[in-house]
């Protein structure tokens, strides 16, 4: 096996963990949404969504992405790793303490927030919820970094289980906001549980000195990244807040439904992107550009071959899996969710550069200044625009900054990575899958068009099943004629290597018995 398909094996044998993991937690919390739909009120529904938008929004954006900086320090700490990661401890709980006790202590913050007074009643259990989630919810980034693939698998998947679990059993007994807090901060317990079990698994103890030095050396790297992800944020996330405060719990309800189904689609992409961030940090410590460039190249193929299949079959069938999942009553959600899916593909874009904007530490006052110009232009649009032209507007404006911010990094990644035309190669196998995912979205359309708007059950199932049988044809025509290899081109994540080595088989007797054909005839 040569270096390069040994790294390519290597990327996939680790991203088929964690995308196992997360297709397994996915499975299972894809029923939560499902049964809070069914067992809130419209209005009750919206008011959990607001106060679980603050914890999600607190876990991620407080700790300004500091154990982010595990994948840098910890391939380079050599003995000082357990300080590496007894840091990113200390940091996290310092920042859950603080958020938890400002929210404790001025409850009148969420009503301010939501313009929503039934909101403070709720502050103390938001508050105990913040803590816990927050204080514990970098262990799969902690584990990705110290290469235990299996580790963070085992986090995500037991996290999920155990959260849907707690949350549906009180939401169908007990069909409350109230209840489902109380579950959810038995679930931050859990999760913190585990968190100091892992420490213990991995780095010996739970418990350690500080050391300031390295400390500061992470704190260096973390800040930039952490306030261009505070200004990510903002582009990204506030929207939720102006619409929430603009028009009230029920019609939030709709806009969150009509949002919600793109980070799940991140399941892949999160698992890949995780390992490519680390191979990306080894490799670029170790100045090997081109295996860097091979490396991405790879990935970008991969994740074309899943986003965007994934993307047309959305925008065919959306309108239909709202009404089967979320039920009728949140078919408005329809413009907000086609609008909110063009992000899909350009995640591809974010997720390749993320990777290397996080080894080439030249790029933050680029990444920094781009996101400090954008973020006005949004804000100051979504000011302006959501209560005037509502929920609609707010999605379209943030996808329109968002999608600039994107093509504007992409172009910084390839100045850093010194790509040549040559390396365009690399990217040919992406051709073939935009013309597959075409012909099959086509067949898909005029499926369901045969059907009535109404009919969502059967139109989903037949849009889909053409769909899959265009696509795999397509493929295949690619695969047996043109020759090109799209074995690797799928995700690798997705299938077993036993799958996969079937596949490669049927296809090259596919291949062998057309030239055998071509030389008779």
């Amino acid at each position: 096996m040569s270096d390069h398909a040994s790294k390519n094996h290597t990327l996939a044998a680790d991203a088929s963990w964690l995308t196992l993991a997360k297709v397994l937690a996915f499975g299972v919390s894809f029923l939560l949404p499902l049964i809070m739909v069914r067992k809130l009120s419209q209005a009750d529904f919206g008011l959990y969504r607001q106060l679980f938008l603050v914890v999600t929004n607190a876990m991620t954006v407080l700790p300004f992405g500091f154990a982010m900086s595990a994948f840098y320090f910890l391939p380079r700490a050599g003995e000082r790793r357990r300080a590496v990661a007894m840091n990113v401890v200390a940091v996290y709980a310092a920042v859950a303490m603080i958020a938890g006790s400002v929210l404790l202590f001025r409850p009148t913050i969420l009503a301010a927030i939501f313009n929503d007074g039934r909101l403070v009643s709720y502050a103390p259990l938001v508050a105990a919820v913040l803590f816990l989630v927050v204080a514990s919810s970098f262990v799969d980034i902690l584990a990705l970094a110290n290469g235990d693939i299996k580790g963070a698998a085992a986090f995500v998947v037991i996290t999920n289980v155990t959260k849907t679990l707690l949350l549906a059993t009180a939401a169908i007994f007990f069909g409350s906001v109230r209840a489902i807090l109380i579950a959810s901060a038995l679930h931050g317990l859990l999760q913190f549980i585990f968190l100091l079990v892992y420490l213990k698994r991995g780095f010996g103890s739970f418990l350690g000195r500080i050391d300031t030095a390295m400390l500061r050396q992470q704190m260096a790297y973390a800040i930039p990244f952490g306030f261009a992800y505070w200004l990510y944020w903002l582009q990204t996330e506030a929207h939720h807040y102006f619409v929430a405060r603009a028009f009230g719990a029920s019609t939030y309800a709709v806009y969150a439904i009509g949002c919600v189904m793109f980070p799940l689609t991140l399941v892949f992409g999160e698992s890949i992107g995780f390992v490519i961030i680390r191979r990306v940090s080894e490799l670029h410590s170790q100045s090997r550009r081109e295996d860097i460039v091979a490396l991405l190249g790879h990935a970008v193929r991969n994740l074309s071959a899943f986003y965007l299949p994934l993307y047309a079959i959305l925008l065919v069938t959306g309108r239909d899996l709202i009404a089967i999942v979320y039920t009728r009553r949140f078919l408005a959600s329809w413009p907000i969710f086609a609008i909110n899916l063009t992000l899909m593909p350009l995640s591809i874009l974010s997720i390749i550069s993320d990777a290397v904007m996080r080894s080439y530490t030249e790029c933050r006052p680029f990444l920094v200044g781009l996101r400090m110009a954008l973020v006005p232009i949004v804000l100051a649009a979504l000011w302006v625009l959501t209560p005037r032209y509502g929920p609609v507007a707010a999605i379209s404006t943030v996808v329109g900054i968002t999608a600039l911010e994107r093509v504007i990094l992409a172009g910084r990644t390839a100045r850093a990575l010194q790509l040549r035309r040559c390396d365009a190669v690399l990217l040919k196998g992406v051709i073939g899958v935009v013309v597959s995912v075409l012909l099959a979205g086509a067949a898909a359309f005029f499926v369901r068009s045969a059907f009535g708007e109404a009919q969502h059950w059967p139109a989903l199932i037949a849009a889909s099943t053409v769909f899959v049988a265009a696509y795999i044809a397509a493929t295949s025509v690619r695969a047996i004629i043109y020759r090109e290899d799209v074995i690797s081109e799928f995700p690798l994540a997705v299938f077993p290597e036993r799958l996969r080595e079937v596949l490669a088989d049927l296809l090259t007797r596919a291949r062998d018995s057309n030239e055998a054909t071509e030389k008779a005839a």
